[in-house]
């Protein structure tokens, strides 16, 4: 997931070593607990590239002792599609107020020349008419 070729390429390294520098300012967020079992980071890979990697932790038994246990797993697919679902939504609501504020304009431009005809007759009706 990391662009590393070997595991031991990431052996003594701190997961902060590949949490990308802008989200470094917040070490606490990455402390995951009972309370915080999931949480979503950018990380580094080794070409410098950013992924988006959902970790997510659970206290396990090793050796009747608890230990955390931590997986990682990449989301980049995800979080891209569901940015271009939030900006075609975003398009679709524009063009839906667009369409709403066109219609509305159109319905007044017909309905006036129509009430105005409607108030020409009601007054040709009162007018006395001759032969």
């Amino acid at each position: 997931m990391l662009g590393a070729s070997a595991s031991s390429a990431l052996l003594d390294t701190s997961l902060l070593d590949w949490v990308h520098p802008e989200h470094r300012a917040n070490p606490h967020k990455l402390k995951l607990d009972v309370h915080t079992p999931r949480l979503e980071e950018k990380l580094l890979r080794l070409d410098g590239s950013v992924i988006d990697v959902e970790i997510m932790i659970r206290t396990i038994d090793y050796h009747g002792e608890p230990a955390r246990q931590a997986s990682m797993r990449d989301i980049t697919e995800r979080k891209v599609t569901a940015a271009a679902l939030e900006a075609a939504r975003l398009e679709s609501e524009h063009a839906s107020r667009s369409k709403s504020r066109f219609l509305a304009s159109a319905s007044h431009d017909l309905r006036q020349p129509a009430h105005a005809l409607g108030m020409f007759v009601a007054r040709l009706v009162e007018l006395p008419t001759d032969a």
